[in-house]
C-alpha cells in the first residue's frame, strides 16, 4: 500500500527514474525554459502578448516549439480566446539521477488548479541533460501537483 510522503521544504530528492511532466509557459519557469532551449512562444510578436490580437498570438504559437506530447496544440481551447498563455504546456523529461530540492509547496482548498510544487534542479551539483542540452547551472521551476505525484525518488546518500 502506498504511503503518503510530503517532503519538507529544502528536502533533496534524487530521481530514481526519468520524470516526465508538463512545463507551463509561465514566468516562474523561464530559467528552465531557457536552460533547455525552449524559447518563449510569443517572443516574436511585434506587440507584447497583451497588445497582440488572438490571431497574432495563435500564429506565433504555431511557429513555436510549444506542443503537447503528441505534437498537437490541444492546450489552446479556442483561437478566439483572449488569454491562452497560461494554458500552454510542453512535455519535459528530467532524467534519473537528477537532484531536485523542494523549494515551495502550494496547496489551497478551493484552488486545485494552482496546486503545485516548486523545485530547484541542482544541475551545478549533479550535471543533467534535458532535450539534448546540458543544463549547466541550477534552475528553479514549478510543476503541477498531479505531475509531481508521479516522481519516483531516493534520498541522496550522505557523504
Amino acid at each position: 500500500m502506498p504511503k503518503l510522503c510530503i517532503p519538507r521544504l529544502g528536502a533533496d530528492l534524487v530521481l530514481a527514474s526519468d520524470w516526465s511532466f508538463r512545463l507551463f509557459n509561465e514566468y516562474r519557469n523561464t530559467t528552465l525554459q531557457q536552460a533547455i532551449g525552449l524559447t518563449n512562444p510569443f517572443g516574436g510578436l511585434i506587440h507584447d502578448f497583451w497588445g497582440a490580437t488572438p490571431a497574432e498570438r495563435f500564429a506565433a504559437l504555431e511557429k513555436s516549439q510549444w506542443r503537447e506530447a503528441d505534437g498537437s496544440l490541444s492546450t489552446v481551447k479556442e483561437r478566439k480566446e483572449r488569454n491562452f498563455n497560461g494554458e500552454l504546456q510542453h512535455p519535459v523529461t528530467i532524467p534519473a539521477g537528477a537532484l531536485l530540492t523542494v523549494d515551495r509547496i502550494f496547496i489551497r482548498k478551493g484552488a486545485a488548479d494552482y496546486d503545485s510544487v516548486t523545485f530547484w534542479l541542482k544541475a551545478s551539483k549533479v550535471p543533467v541533460a534535458i532535450n539534448g542540452r546540458q543544463v549547466k547551472k541550477s534552475v528553479r521551476f514549478w510543476a503541477k501537483l498531479d505531475d509531481v505525484n508521479a516522481i519516483e525518488f531516493e534520498e541522496p546518500t550522505k557523504a
